[in-house]
């Protein structure tokens, strides 16, 4: 894997993800896992829309 980052960039800070959960980036040239990033919830989402 080329990349991975687990904390998403939000209005200015890395932030934590509540859910924990993320989600594989998948080249569709190899099918190899590129990046594996945050899956963001409501308040991830809700933090986003306030910080733009």
């Amino acid at each position: 894997m080329d990349f991975e980052k687990k904390r998403p960039y939000i209005n200015g800070e890395l932030i934590e993800v509540v859910s924990g959960r993320e989600f594989e980036v998948v080249s569709p040239s190899d099918h190899k896992v590129v990046a594996k990033l945050a899956w963001l919830g409501k308040q991830e989402m809700e933090k986003a829309l306030i910080g733009a």
